[in-house]
């Protein structure tokens, strides 16, 4: 017994994969599930859902639909127990609901065709520099120079690259990427930031440093572990807590301008159909 809601509810699932002669027949059709006085009937399935041919990948999406109609049906029993079933209250809220769809289409017809999309750097600049309080970093990140090489390298080699990760000149960056595309089993040399935790997912520093500490103590690394040596050059690092530099949110700006942008056509396009609306007579409204 369920406290509040219907008295006993039976979820009888009488499918069986193997054979169309083991559903329960009732009134001349297949019953497949009962939920309270709720029947499903295999005819009652509609054609488009699945194949009725009951082997293999068919029966598995029987169940499935089996299964998720029972759910559905306990659940919606029991909230006409709990909430009630008020019919005319109900489709107030469908209706509503069904209105704000519609609108809500014709809104995204409308962005179909818009094409301003261009953000120039300038004016992500400015609205980063105008909203700086809400770039807080929660994560530390960091820009590094960064390769991984086989402890099997002669010294020479190794010695060259220990040269070139240390002292990042565009040249020596130039000379690193080719190394490291033909010989290192992993790099990073990009002028970009990354999230400090996702480097020590690839690079073996304990996670026992606090890492804001590590960062401030550390510029060159060098490591060994499992046959492989790891040379990485911290070249700038931001902890958690100081504003977020531009270039590590400049995408995200990007994508909120013209989420704004989008919002002001659809406002703009709203109010000058309105207005023509009111002047061709498509809208009037007497007041008393």
């Amino acid at each position: 017994m369920m406290k509040g809601g219907i008295p006993i509810i039976t979820i009888c699932v009488l499918f069986i994969v193997s054979s169309c002669d083991n559903f329960s027949i009732k009134n001349n059709k297949r019953l497949l599930a009962k939920v309270g006085e709720a029947e499903l009937y295999l005819e009652d399935i509609p054609k488009d859902k699945l194949s009725l041919n009951l082997e293999g990948d068919s029966a598995t999406k029987l169940r499935y639909y089996i299964e998720k109609w029972s759910k559905e049906q306990f659940f919606l029993q029991n909230a006409k127990e709990t909430i009630g079933d008020d019919e005319s209250q109900l489709n107030d809220i469908i209706e509503e609901y069904r209105r704000n769809l519609m609108i809500y289409e014709l809104e995204r017809k409308w962005l179909d065709n818009y094409s301003d999309t261009v953000v120039s750097d300038s004016a992500i600049k400015i609205y980063y520099e105008n909203n700086k309080d809400n770039f807080q970093l929660r994560k530390n990140i960091v820009k590094i120079r960064y390769i991984k090489i086989s402890r099997t390298l002669s010294t020479k080699e190794i010695n060259k690259v220990r040269i070139l990760v240390k002292n990042t000149t565009p040249t020596n960056d130039s000379l690193l990427r080719i190394f490291a595309e033909t010989k290192a089993d992993n790099f990073f040399l990009d002028n970009t930031w990354l999230y400090f935790d996702d480097v020590l997912r690839e690079i073996p520093i304990s996670s026992n440093y606090n890492q804001e500490r590590f960062l401030q103590n550390n510029r060159y690394v060098e490591l060994e572990e499992g046959g492989y040596i790891y040379l990485v050059n911290f070249i700038d690092f931001k902890t958690k807590d100081n504003i977020t530099p531009l270039e590590f949110e400049s995408d995200n700006i990007k994508k909120y301008i013209i989420m704004q942008r989008k919002a002001q056509y659809i406002e703009d396009k709203r109010k000058g159909m309105l207005e023509d609306a009111y002047k061709s007579g498509k809208i009037k409204i007497w007041l008393n």
